[in-house]
């Protein structure tokens, strides 16, 4: 879990933004970041 508080997009605005969540399509950035951010959190693992 450490991780994720790490990651940027989690609890920052960048999240709004796609840096962190490149595959998310811009229009749904805001559900789909935490959704696509955990499955390249766990690649990363």
């Amino acid at each position: 879990m450490d991780a994720l508080e790490g990651m940027p997009g989690i609890n920052t605005p960048e999240c709004l933004t796609s840096v962190s969540c490149p595959g998310a399509p811009r229009r749904r950035t805001g559900q789909v970041c935490h959704s696509d951010q955990t499955l390249v959190t766990e690649r990363n693992i």
